[in-house]
């Protein structure tokens, strides 16, 4: 998830004037959403499903919004 992250973070030093570049930039968010998806199906039959939310739920959750929330800076960096 980190790795994720800092991905996701590094996807911001690419300008967003040239299409080939923002589509690439929109590549690497929406990646690494699915790929923080799939670490969180992953982590889930590992350790078991819990009617609680656990440490690594929320961990996925404040990814999640991060990256969303970088896909949204994205589209306005565009306009």
């Amino acid at each position: 998830m980190y790795v994720a992250f800092a991905i996701t973070l590094l996807a911001f030093l690419m300008e967003t004037k040239s299409d080939d570049i923002f589509s690439g930039r929109i590549g690497v968010n929406v990646a690494m959403l699915f790929a923080s998806i799939l670490n969180a199906q992953t982590a889930e039959s590992t350790i078991g499903q819990s009617t609680e939310l656990t440490l690594i739920d929320k961990i996925h959750s404040t990814t999640y919004c991060y990256i969303l929330w970088a896909i949204l800076l994205t589209l306005l960096c565009r306009y």
